[in-house]
């Protein structure tokens, strides 16, 4: 089957990429294989078509990120503040939101 020039550079292209990312044990995203083909084999390719080309062929680097984070339940009501800790500020006549995010004897938000 003959292929266009784009589609053949691509394919081989896709190859390296495809070393490169099981090199990395997997573990390499497309701005690393970018870096990679540039500085090791001399590749000039810009980085958004090193990204397509990896989703076209499902290789994905690993997201060091943590996944979320912990949030609170909006049915839940918070504790009392059964120590009676009073946060006004110097200076001030209301008082400032403890950690519960109430203000001081007043009655949880709907």
């Amino acid at each position: 089957m003959y292929l266009a020039g784009r589609a053949c550079r691509d394919q081989a292209l896709t190859e390296t990429i495809t070393k490169i990312h099981a090199r990395s044990r997997r573990t390499y995203g497309a701005p690393h294989v970018h870096a990679e083909l540039r500085l090791q084999f001399g590749v000039r390719v810009g980085r958004k078509r090193v990204a397509r080309l990896m989703r076209t062929a499902r290789l994905a680097g690993v997201h060091r990120r943590r996944r979320g984070l912990t949030r609170r339940e909006p049915s839940t009501v918070p504790a009392d503040d059964l120590v009676g800790r009073d946060f006004t500020a110097p200076g001030t006549t209301h008082p400032a939101p403890g950690p519960s995010g109430r203000r001081n004897g007043a009655a949880s938000p709907p």
